[in-house]
């Protein structure tokens, strides 16, 4: 059936962004088209249970359909709703959630839930990486994760960082070669800060989250919406409100942020992070914040819960996970639904798909009380989940 066209009613958005109908009996995913639209598509793979295509051509537009903000949104995989109005983002963003959260992790219920928008749809990050292919291209790699999408301009990144692009593109454009990539970072307190390859400053940077200065690694991960991380944090602080805990561990605790932000007097806190510079950065943000009662280790979290969970009461301890986008590893979640499991778990989540994925180990031992999205990367196919487990008595 692959290279056959025909028209196709759209009727839903995956997670990821790709337009959904069908085709001969099979789903077929379409990027660039959205519910209620009817498109000419060509097939272009052809699968057992389902197939992929491309619009050729738009017979009926969506009402919510809008002109993109860049010039290479087809082109370039990073923003999947650029042709998406920004209010509907986020009723299709909370609909996936919902959607995988029942078909993958097999939630009976997901609690009801308001998404939070970010403050501004575009020009928002605060970090991005472009890549050079040596023909003086810079740019994100495209769909086939080999070809440099040539870009003059991001409307994603903040203005300082758009215009550093501008810059770097005439004075160092002629020296890259392929396979070079170019990080630009920007904080309100260091302005830009860039560097090719692996040749990254080794200085701190400084973050600001409603008045507080956080010490950051250049290099390190932190946040690349600085106005929705406040959003972030009070959803965080909000979820725990009326959790009765003396202990928190926070075990991918980067530079502290939860960690401190959630530490207070009768509170026994710990952060746990394998990246040194991280950890460095963390043990800063204490001094400075005078929370000497924090501890911060570094070390594998798996490693590292076993050994700390033996020092506290299981059903005064709440457990904090910001994992990357693989989620949790299998020996992490056995030991968090174990006999000696915490009474609370809070899952913070870039990753929708490996965050239900665990919902369904989670839910063999824990209740789902809360559940938040918040729309940290708008005009993506990306958001922050936060979720809040108890276990059963």
């Amino acid at each position: 059936m692959a290279g056959i066209d025909a028209p196709v009613s759209i009727t839903d958005l995956a997670y990821g962004g790709d337009g959904v109908g069908h085709l001969n009996g099979k789903v077929i995913f379409v990027p660039g088209v959205l519910p209620g639209e009817v498109a000419t598509v060509i097939v272009t793979q052809d699968k057992k249970r389902f197939s992929k295509g491309t619009c050729v051509d738009l017979i009926s537009p969506s009402a919510h359909r809008c002109s993109p903000a860049c010039s290479v949104a087809k082109e370039c995989p990073g923003c999947a709703y650029q042709h998406l109005t920004y209010e509907q983002e986020l009723t299709w963003k909370q609909k996936q959630l919902c959607g995988l959260l029942l078909r993958i992790g097999k939630v009976d219920h997901v609690p009801d839930f308001t998404p939070v928008a970010a403050p501004a749809a575009l020009a928002y990050r605060n970090k991005i990486v472009l890549h050079a292919d040596g023909e003086e291209h810079l740019g994100y790699l495209g769909h086939d994760n080999r070809t440099v999408v040539n870009i003059q301009d991001c409307p994603l990144a903040v203005e300082p960082i758009r215009g550093a692009i501008r810059k770097f593109r005439e004075e160092h454009l002629t020296q890259l070669r392929a396979g070079d990539h170019v990080t630009f970072r920007w904080t309100d307190h260091d302005g830009v800060v860039s560097w090719v390859n692996q040749d990254a400053p080794q200085q701190s940077l400084t973050e600001g989250v409603d008045g507080v200065a956080w010490q950051v690694p250049a290099v390190g991960f932190w946040q690349v919406n600085p106005a929705a991380t406040s959003l972030l944090l009070k959803t965080v602080l909000h979820m725990v409100d009326g959790c009765a805990y003396r202990y928190l561990m926070d075990l991918y605790c980067g530079a502290g942020l939860f960690a401190l932000s959630l530490s207070q007097d009768g509170i026994h806190t710990l952060g746990v992070e394998l990246d040194y510079g991280a950890i460095r950065a963390a043990k800063a943000n204490a001094r400075q914040q005078n929370k000497s009662d924090v501890k911060f280790v570094q070390g594998d979290a798996g490693k590292v819960y076993p050994h700390a969970q033996e020092a506290v009461a299981p059903a005064e301890t709440l457990v904090l996970v910001d994992p990357p986008r693989r989620g949790l590893e299998k020996q992490l979640l056995a030991q968090l639904t174990g006999a000696h499991g915490p009474r609370y778990v809070l899952y913070v989540s870039c990753a929708a798909d490996t965050l239900a994925r665990d919902c369904l180990s989670l839910a063999t031992a824990y209740d789902i009380r809360r559940v938040q999205m918040v729309n940290m990367f708008p005009r993506t196919a990306h958001f922050e989940t936060v979720m809040l487990f108890e276990r059963r008595a």
